[in-house]
């Protein structure tokens, strides 16, 4: 308990002194170029200390997956052995291949992390300058400040360098490619998010292909490539849905289904639970490709605006799938960040409220129930029953809460894009 209360205290003092950093250049001249050097300063500190921790204290960080299971699997890789065939795993077919050269550089753990932190600097890189390119620049620094100082990103990916933060940057560099009319490319980037970590790396692919009119079949193209090859390999014996089973029934906290079970213990590995989770979320899966489908058709959205709506429905698609889904684990928050802070920015209008969903978030990012502890703390009632478990059960809903306000943002961002600043947006 001590170490968990550690880190949310960490998470707490992190928060604050990001929401502190914009309160004091709110309105300040030259506001966009601090914030984005600050940014830079922050990013650069994260990598430092990265270095610094794996190199000179690694068993602070032994219990990371980094750690556990993406450095001796890519070693396995290297030895020449083959995911699903002489090692199994839980992650794509490339993930490993992708980490390989770090590894042979730097063989340690930390090199997983740097890797990582290099992907989020990419990330933040790219959307920076698309928001500069916009005339937007202020909120792509406020998006760059919010995403590097999160305790999301800072816990996660800087310190555990967990990888869902590669599907957030192979999803952007598709969407940046797709507004570039590169629709190759596009696809590419958004089979690499799957390919190259995850098998949520798909939630992407809907926003991809339905980005704007027309490209569509050819950025469906790589995507329908990657689906093929995948059953050839199965056809060939290779079991390519060894991370699809290994997964399959987990339950992990922070989303309805944990704190509905705590409630009523019966629903916990119910078929009753699992039919509702998996309706509910195609569902509304269903209702925000619908809505950003609607908002991409109407002549008068600029490539900004587009942009702005594609980044809104894969806000909406990764934050729908952490409330509805049986497993919604702490680590895929970095899944989520880079696209919630980017909307909650455009609508803030330079407002600091309209970013407490955010800054909530980032305060309980190391909130979250084990699996190995979940079945026993539903089983005995010890959520609902004992102070220590009332405490985890409301940070629970408290983060869920967090999630279903940055849904709903994503929601209306979807409709009706973020005034423009400064100059004119760029057409197409």
């Amino acid at each position: 308990m001590e170490p968990a209360l550690g880190k949310f205290a960490a998470c707490l003092l992190v928060t604050a002194v990001s929401a502190g950093v914009l309160v004091a250049l709110r309105g300040r001249p030259r506001q966009e170029r601090w914030l984005l050097r600050a940014a830079a300063v922050a990013w650069a500190l994260r990598l430092a200390g990265a270095l610094a921790l794996y190199t000179l204290a690694p068993h602070l960080v032994r219990f990371s997956d980094a750690v556990a299971f993406y450095h001796p699997e890519t070693r396995a890789l290297l030895s020449g052995q083959l995911p699903y065939n002489g090692f199994a795993t839980s992650y794509s077919p490339l993930f490993h291949l992708l980490l390989a050269p770090a590894l042979l550089v730097w063989p340690s753990p930390g090199a997983i992390v740097v890797f990582m932190l290099l992907a989020e600097g990419l990330l933040v890189a790219s959307l920076v300058r698309a928001d500069r390119a916009d005339g937007r620049g202020l909120d792509g620094s406020r998006t760059a400040w919010l995403i590097v100082t999160s305790p999301l990103q800072v816990y996660w990916v800087g310190i555990g360098g967990y990888n869902s933060i590669l599907i957030a940057t192979g999803a952007v560099l598709a969407l940046l490619a797709a507004r570039r009319g590169r629709n190759l490319a596009a696809g590419a980037w958004a089979a690499l998010a799957f390919l190259g970590c995850k098998a949520l790396g798909v939630l992407a692919w809907p926003t991809v292909v339905a980005y704007r009119p027309g490209g569509g079949r050819r950025r469906a193209l790589p995507l329908l490539l990657t689906v093929l090859l995948l059953a050839g390999a199965g056809l060939l014996g290779l079991d390519v849905l060894m991370p699809v089973d290994r997964e399959a029934g987990r339950w992990a906290g922070g989303n309805v289904w944990v704190v509905a079970a705590s409630l009523v213990p019966a629903l916990y590995r119910s078929p009753a639970a699992a039919a509702a989770s998996a309706l509910l979320t195609l569902v509304a899966f269903g209702l925000g490709t619908w809505r950003f489908w609607r908002s991409r058709n109407d002549a008068a959205r600029t490539g900004a605006d587009r942009f702005a709506a594609a980044m809104a429905h894969l806000g909406w698609m990764f934050a729908v799938f952490l409330v509805l889904s049986l497993k919604s684990m702490a680590m895929y928050l970095p899944m989520l960040a880079p696209f919630a802070a980017h909307v909650l920015v455009g609508r803030s209008g330079g407002r600091l409220r309209p970013l407490l969903p955010w800054f909530a978030l980032g305060a309980l990012a190391t909130v979250g129930i084990e699996s190995r502890w979940l079945p026993d703390m539903i089983a005995s009632r010890h959520l609902v029953t004992t102070g220590t478990g009332a405490l985890v059960l409301a940070a629970e809903l408290a983060r869920m809460l967090s999630l279903v306000a940055i849904a709903r943002a994503c929601w209306a961002a979807m409709g009706t894009a973020a005034p423009p600043r400064g100059r004119p947006p760029e057409a197409g």
